[in-house]
């Protein structure tokens, strides 16, 4: 199941094994009942009889050069040959069929793909006969170019610096009091003007902006952006809106926003609560405005048909969360979503759908932000360009997503409850450190596709020229820390590094971005090697190098 048994503390000296107690618990929460030999005999012995059952993996991850790569197929009686059909359907949808013949040794026989496929990704259907009834079985194939892009390949042998900034640190003088997309805008303008490369920012993944909820580095989701941000005097229904204009030119609102800019804090949920009517009447001008028949509606469908369920389900999760707020007046408080009706904490249930069509607007109005929020993104992108910048944006990638969020409500199966990611005890910490991020199921990943990895490193370049991974040696293994223990009772679980940094070297490659991985404190001897062989740079922070 991955656990590992034992890891080499940040000293270097000390050796930290795994207890059975730290197995036991992690192996429940993935599912796994090991309390006794007799429940651990079973349950492996119900993996082994899964294992066999399944013609193929579920998901392959191969690099393009690798002439040698092809599928293991488990045979189950005693044929030394095995006659096999592959369908491979490529994602423009065209499909391409091979059939032929291969030898079983020790009850599997490994097929090959075809060594002319491109870069990408493929649904692969396999049909296998030996003695018996014909087998069938899917397979998700991601060919990979193998590695990201150099700094050669993009700065052409340059020596070059950039900036980078908190983002919601730099706010200019008709601000709400923090940074904002426009801000960004500006902050890139001045940077090609003095020779910089890029512009790195925080995370900008959406969160709720409210009480400890504040946290790029625990967001609401990693797929979508964090609407404070969103600049609002460049939203163009501004111009055609007098009732938003009326409301920013008001007394209340201007003098609300002076108070907001004079404040040493970034005063997030009033800033948010100054935000949310504005963005209310801009969106109903939208509405009215922009249909199908405008350039800018056509955007916004194209914009919501590419984002797909992930959209619907983060703008539905939103709407949910405003819906189901406990108490009345200024007393009202929103739930946890684990805390929701029953019917609620399921995004795939019947009473979700049913909310979805009640109120459709109050989905919409959240595609809606997050549609600006990637317009303004992208001409911020645009700006560097234009600036000359060879790289342009440098975003950053959380390691995780907050147990409240709509990313953990969304994918019910790949999030594990009773334990959370952390890091282990070193000089830092005594104890470790728990960071309240619920794992992803390794498995699970695999078994989807990984979906969600994919979906999540294309909203990280979207717009980006390059991309940092916050705590890169999380695709490699990750601490685990079972529910009411400290860090000092976790354990290494292993993770399907190459199949990540696959996937990873695709999505960069088509981007043409940089990746670099943040690789400070407990770092395994094989992780430097594996990120340089991939090209992926390195991430050093002067102190401590000195």
């Amino acid at each position: 199941m991955g656990i590992i048994s034992e890891y080499v503390d940040q000293t270097g000296k000390e050796t930290r094994k795994t207890s059975d107690a730290t197995r036991i618990a992690l192996l429940r929460v993935m599912g796994i009942d090991a309390r006794s030999d007799t429940a651990a005999r079973q349950s492996l012995a119900q993996l082994d009889e899964d294992e066999r059952m399944a013609l193929v993996v579920p998901t392959a991850v191969v690099r393009i050069d690798d002439r040698n790569a092809g599928t293991r197929v488990r045979i189950d009686d005693d044929a030394r040959m095995v006659e096999w059909s592959m369908g491979i359907a490529s994602e423009s949808g065209s499909e391409v069929f091979h059939e032929g013949r291969a030898p079983v040794v020790n009850g599997t026989a490994t097929i090959a793909y075809p060594p002319e496929m491109a870069a990408g990704y493929y649904d692969l259907r396999l049909r296998v006969r030996t003695t018996g009834a014909p087998r069938e079985g899917h397979q998700t194939l991601v060919v990979t170019p193998g590695n990201c892009p150099t700094p050669s390949d993009v700065l052409k042998g340059r020596r070059v610096f950039g900036l980078t900034t908190n983002l919601y640190t730099i706010h200019g003088r008709e601000s709400w009091g923090i940074g904002n997309f426009g801000d960004l805008r500006a902050l890139v303008e001045w940077g090609g003007e003095i020779g910089a490369a890029f512009v790195g920012v925080n995370p900008l993944h959406a969160l709720f902006n409210r009480g400890t909820d504040i946290s790029p580095y625990s967001p609401v989701s990693r797929l979508y952006r964090n609407v404070i941000y969103l600049d609002v005097g460049a939203i163009p229904e501004l111009a055609e809106s007098p009732d938003a204009q009326a409301m920013l030119g008001s007394t209340a609102l201007r003098a609300m926003r002076l108070d907001l800019r004079s404040s040493d804090r970034v005063a997030y949920e009033r800033i948010a609560g100054a935000l949310g009517p504005v963005l209310r009447v801009l969106y109903r001008t939208f509405t009215e405005r922009h249909g199908s028949g405008t350039g800018r509606g056509e955007l916004f469908r194209q914009y919501v048909e590419e984002q797909g369920p992930e959209l619907e389900n983060f703008a539905t999760f939103m709407a949910l969360d405003a819906h189901l707020m406990k108490g009345a007046g200024s007393a009202r408080e929103h739930l946890p979503w684990r805390e929701w009706p029953k019917r609620y904490q399921d995004p795939r249930s019947a009473a979700v759908a049913a909310f979805r069509r009640a109120n459709a607007e109050a989905v919409d109005f959240h595609r809606y932000l997050q549609f600006e929020l990637d317009c303004q993104l992208a001409a911020a992108a645009t700006a560097a360009r234009d600036a000359g910048m060879p790289i342009g944006l440098y975003q950053d990638l959380a390691i995780g997503t907050s147990p409240r969020g709509s990313d953990v409500w969304a994918f019910p199966d790949l999030f594990l409850e009773g334990a959370t990611i952390g890091a282990p005890p070193d000089p830092l910490s005594a104890s470790g450190q728990n960071w309240g991020l619920p794992p992803i199921d390794p498995r699970r990943l695999a078994q989807d596709g990984y979906r969600y990895w994919i979906r999540l490193v294309r909203a990280s370049l979207r717009h980006s020229g390059a991309l940092r991974i916050d705590h890169v040696m999380g695709l490699f293994r990750q601490f685990w820390i079972p529910e009411g223990e400290s860090g000092s009772s976790g354990a290494y679980v292993r993770f399907p590094a190459d199949a990540l940094l696959g996937i990873l070297a695709l999505e960069a490659t088509r981007s043409g971005a940089l990746v670099v991985g943040e690789d400070l404190g407990t770092v395994p001897p094989d992780v430097p090697p594996a990120l340089k062989e991939r090209n992926m740079l390195s991430s050093k922070v002067l102190y401590f190098e000195r």
